[in-house]
């Protein structure tokens, strides 16, 4: 099964909506472990990041790879631009 096919039977099963949700609870959980990790505290930053993750190629999925991509693209020329001025001065 690809993660495409595994991603449609979420969807299916659950909802997109129920998704969207579980992408913004993943990110909490992230920000939380990232933040124990920041602290010098025990974490679970991998794992989170692992979630989080997957729920955001599910999202990226579901609004379109190629939209997605394409202002990616945007921004790293941006933050490359930004980077060169910094040089300059």
């Amino acid at each position: 099964m690809s993660r495409e096919e595994l991603f449609d039977a979420c969807f299916e099963k659950w909802g997109i909506e129920s998704q969207v949700l579980m992408v913004i609870e993943e990110m909490g959980e992230l920000s939380q472990a990232l933040a124990r990790y920041l602290n010098g505290r025990k974490h679970n930053a991998m794992e989170e990041l692992a979630d989080a993750s997957l729920m955001l190629e599910q999202l990226v999925y579901i609004m379109g790879r190629a939209e997605v991509s394409h202002i990616q693209e945007e921004k790293i020329k941006r933050i490359w631009e930004r980077l060169e001025l910094e040089k300059e001065e």
